[in-house]
């Protein structure tokens, strides 16, 4: 794994929620007027989890982009959207959008005020995002062992390390078989949520 990062659930500033169970609470009580934007399946997948887990009613609106999710929750157009960091952060600190968690069990270090789902009340919905370096089945143990010592030199590199955090990302995590059964749990708890909740992507 070369880095990984959480998501972050935002609604306009003037709504009336000012935390996830509030949030929860208003959708159930309008039902009619929740809804997401999302501009990818994985974000798609965290708000369907964030359903499955509190019962809230919404609906999905499909954006062909980050920014226009955000945007469209910042003119009111949609109830939230749960979506990756750089784009969201600068309207959460600007003051366009309120952040009221990231997903997972910490907090981001570029939002230290903002909740984790965890401490929301929320520890399931644990959606991480992340990416990481393969080689193809087969490569001999002595040259992924190489690989993998190189990268974590260069991941332990000050400079490297400090231009990932600029992107909003966690630098490192685990390799090899340890990273494997990272993968395969994710693809276990994201084929359950997309087969209850029904989902479809083309």
């Amino acid at each position: 794994m070369i880095a990984s990062f959480p998501l972050v659930m935002v609604v306009p500033v003037d709504h009336p929620a000012k935390d996830v169970k509030e949030l929860v609470a208003w959708a159930k009580a309008n039902p009619d007027k929740s809804n997401y934007g999302t501009s990818s399946p994985a974000f798609t997948i965290a708000s369907e989890l964030l359903k499955l887990k509190t019962g809230m009613p919404a609906v999905a609106i499909p954006y062909k982009s980050s920014n226009e999710s955000n945007l469209s929750v910042v003119s009111g157009q949609t109830l939230f959207t749960i979506t990756d960091g750089p784009p969201a952060i600068p309207l959460v600190t600007g003051g366009k959008l309120r952040a009221l968690a990231v997903t997972g069990s910490e907090r981001s270090p570029e939002l230290p005020t903002v909740p984790s789902m965890k401490e929301a009340g929320y520890p399931d919905v644990n959606s991480q995002l992340w990416s990481g370096f393969f080689v193809p089945a087969g490569t001999p143990d002595a040259i992924v062992a190489k690989l993998t010592a190189e990268l974590g030199k260069a991941l332990a590199d000050a400079g490297v390390r400090a231009s990932l955090s600029k992107m909003a990302v966690k630098p490192g995590g685990p390799t090899g078989d340890a990273f494997k059964k990272y993968i395969d749990a994710d693809i276990k708890n994201y084929v359950d949520v997309v087969q209850a909740a029904k989902l479809t992507f083309k």
